[in-house]
């Protein structure tokens, strides 16, 4: 592998893994869905809001917005079996590129 491909990879992995990173708390959020909307409720704004989600799911300020910006609409199964889906597609192109860098 050259270097420009291996800086290209190391690009890649950087990426997938800051989606995972997003993912991986929106599936949280999906899947205790009904907690959330009791932090959201009870905050009195969108800044103790993500403070509250934070310190209740461990949540850093990324994750944290990006519960807060789920529609309604993705609590429906087949929303929640979409976001899921793409963790284990995110999960499987990390793998993969991991597998194929050079160690060392």
């Amino acid at each position: 592998m050259t270097h420009d491909s291996a800086d290209r990879t190391d690009r890649i992995l950087r990426d997938l893994r800051a989606q995972m990173h997003v993912y991986s708390a929106l599936v949280r959020g999906l899947d205790d869905w009904l907690a959330v909307m009791h932090v959201v409720a009870d905050a009195d704004d969108r800044d103790d809001a993500t403070g509250r989600l934070r310190e209740r799911f461990g949540f850093d300020d990324e994750q944290a917005q990006a519960v807060l910006s789920l529609q309604v609409r993705r609590l429906s199964r087949a929303d929640r079996d979409d976001v899921r889906d793409e963790v284990t597609l995110l999960q499987g192109q990390i793998d993969a590129l991991t597998a194929a860098a050079p160690t060392g």
